[in-house]
């Protein structure tokens, strides 16, 4: 049987999905798996009015992005708030249909819908808490060495700013705009969460839901 330490162990889906690692921390299983569900086209309008920082192709462009096997990636941190928090939106609004599109892959993994749906669900709102407290958004997807892999690119690369520098006026402006996007996105989580039953953690989550950037 091939191991993780075999040279070609990595080239196989063995253990398939893999684990997603976010700023250096493993997150839920199939946290990564945003293309599994399947958002229709009318997904886009929620993007409307809001092209300034983030458009519907931008956010596409990204779940294509959180299952890239053994590779680096990052995002801007202010962005990646914005569209994880978009994709909360979206699961909450289509839950139903969502959870019939992860049946499939469910059935084939043996276990159920569900499982997949609140991976995806908790894992996203575990890397916003990320993103918020450590200030960047880096990830991977795979192995214990992709970790070790990650945690080096992130002291090699994570931007250190000046001590008692304001941001320029482009960055203020955009930030502005960005907290006010954050707080639209975190009320309509708020209403979602009226009509939905859903875990202790994540109405917390919601509630606590920080709009500064």
């Amino acid at each position: 049987m091939q191991t993780e330490n075999d040279p070609d162990y990595r080239d196989h889906d063995l253990d398939w999905p893999w684990t997603l690692y976010f700023n250096g921390e493993a997150v839920p299983q199939w946290a990564n798996c945003w293309n599994l569900c399947e958002l229709p086209d009318s997904s886009s309008e929620l993007f409307v009015n809001h092209t300034w920082i983030v458009d519907y192709s931008d956010f596409v462009r990204l779940c294509n992005r959180m299952d890239l096997a053994h590779t680096i990636d990052s995002e801007d941190p202010v962005i990646f708030r914005i569209q994880s928090l978009s994709l909360l939106v979206l699961l909450l609004r289509q839950e139903a249909n969502i959870r019939a599109a992860l049946a499939p892959c469910g059935a084939e993994m043996g276990i159920t819908a569900n499982t997949i749906f609140e991976g995806i669900r908790d894992g996203v709102a575990m890397m916003h808490r990320l993103t918020v407290r450590d200030h960047f958004a880096f990830w991977t997807v795979g192995y214990e060495q992709d970790r070790v892999e990650l945690i080096e690119a992130i002291r090699q690369s994570r931007p250190k700013p000046p001590e008692d520098c304001l941001a320029p006026p482009h960055i203020r402006e955009r930030n502005q705009r960005a907290e006010e996007r954050i707080h639209s996105l975190r009320c309509e989580l708020l209403d979602l969460l009226r009509v939905g039953h859903y875990p202790k953690d994540f109405r917390r989550f919601i509630h606590e839901l920080p709009t500064r950037v």
